[in-house]
């Protein structure tokens, strides 16, 4: 049924069919992590790296999403990025301090979002080296007022 639904053409169906399958099943993590690797589109690759945030205990999904971040296309990583803020991985905030040192603006954005997700004091030095990036996130902000943010939940847990 998982893979009938993320075969559909209809851009709603598409986009809705990944976050419910996560939401209702882990059956669909099979397809989920099958799909990126079949799916040239990459807006339909970034919209299953999104997908992958369902299953924030799964090693493999984590796996795929570090993957992902790497990818060719901007969009994909991005999505990625943003999705890894769920995971509660060694690997995932390793993967979030690299992205501050070499990534786009987006991805330094979503990478300082993963950090103040997991709100762990240990990125806070890497965060505040970018309280100053004035770069813009068109529809989300700064990537300084991202990091901002991120200090402020690590601030909030201790």
């Amino acid at each position: 049924m998982a893979q009938t639904l993320l075969s559909k053409t209809d851009d709603y169906v598409f986009i809705e069919s990944p976050k419910y399958c996560g939401i209702w099943a882990r059956w669909a993590l099979e397809t989920l992590l099958g799909a990126p690797n079949l799916v040239a589109q990459p807006k339909r690759r970034a919209l299953f790296a999104w997908a992958l945030a369902g299953y924030p205990k799964s090693a493999r999904a984590r796996d795929m999403l570090l993957t992902l971040s790497a990818d060719t296309e901007p969009l994909v990583r991005e999505h990625a990025i943003e999705a890894l803020a769920e995971f509660r991985f060694h690997a995932a905030k390793q993967r979030f301090l690299e992205i501050l040192r070499r990534g786009s603006p987006v991805e330094r954005y979503w990478a300082l979002f993963g950090l103040g997700t997991q709100a762990d004091s240990r990125g806070a030095d890497a965060i505040r080296e970018h309280l100053g990036d004035c770069a813009e996130v068109p529809g989300l902000g700064s990537v300084a007022q991202e990091a901002k943010w991120a200090l402020e939940q690590i601030s909030k847990t201790r």
